[in-house]
Parts: structure tokens; C-alpha cells; sequence
């Protein structure tokens, strides 16, 4: 199957950078998957995305608790695993900053794009490595060259 539940020290990672550094997130559940198939667009490879969960989604993720999910994250599996946890971290974090909140509205969460080829908030989350994404790129692509 293409598709895993991320193991809980993925998770986990994920929970915490978004306690960490998005207290606007504290209610937000979100779901974590491992994509483990390689996944290309715009000819680069994707090693992460977050989507926001719809009322059909929210129906078939809920569990029996009845906890509903309002993003689901998919993290390339090999990619995820050959980082280092601070890319791990920069990975997450980028991706959680696609989320947008808005409680004016009846469904809070949504989604925006980029605002740079980033977003200006990484600018200073990655002030120590500010060219990390052209080094989890080149691992990327080392990683699914070899396989070719």
C-alpha cells in the first residue's frame, strides 16, 4: 500500500514543533501518513505536503472517540528517514506554516500558499541554515536517482 500511519516518534515531532511554534494550531488535529512512494511536481520532489481534511474525509478518519482531524500532513517516507532531526523539524515546520486560521469562520482551518518560494516566518526559524531546503533537495534527489 502507498500509504502508512506515521510511527509516534513522527508524530510526536510533529505535535511538538506545533506546540512549539504555532500556538495558533492548539486546536487543530492532524492526521500524520508516510507516502511511501516518490512523489514529483514542477520536476522537484515532494517530501512533504498538508492538506486541509473535508466534511467526506473527516467522516472516514474519524475515530471511535469521534475525534475529527482538520489537516492531514503526507511526509515522504525514504526522504523523512535519511534527514537529520533538524531537517526533520524544518520539513515539519514549513509545512505546518500552509495553515491558516481564521475562527471568524465556521471551519477555522484552511490552507495558503507560499508567500516567497517560502514563507517569511522561516526566514527567521532557519536564520542558522538558511539553505537547508537546497540540501534536503540534493538528498532527495540522491536518494530517487539511485533508484532510476
Amino acid at each position: 500500500m502507498r500509504y502508512e500511519d506515521a510511527v509516534d516518534e513522527v508524530v510526536n515531532r510533529v505535535e511538538g514543533v506545533k506546540s512549539e511554534e504555532f500556538p495558533n494550531l492548539d486546536g487543530a488535529n492532524i492526521m500524520v501518513v508516510m507516502d511511501t512512494q516518490k512523489k514529483v511536481t514542477g520536476g522537484k520532489y515532494v517530501i512533504a505536503r498538508i492538506k486541509k481534511m473535508n466534511d467526506e474525509l473527516k467522516f472516514f478518519t474519524a475515530n471511535d472517540m469521534g475525534l475529527t482531524y482538520d489537516y492531514v500532513m503526507f511526509i515522504d517516507k525514504v526522504i523523512f528517514d535519511a534527514l537529520d532531526t533538524d531537517d526533520q523539524r524544518r520539513v515539519i515546520y514549513h509545512e505546518l506554516c500552509h495553515c491558516e486560521v481564521d475562527q471568524s469562520k465556521k471551519s477555522p482551518y484552511g490552507i495558503k500558499d507560499h508567500e516567497i518560494q517560502g514563507f517569511y516566518d522561516e526566514v527567521s526559524y532557519n536564520e542558522d541554515d538558511p539553505r537547508w531546503s537546497e540540501r534536503v533537495g540534493d538528498i532527495a534527489e540522491s536518494i530517487y536517482d539511485t533508484d532510476e
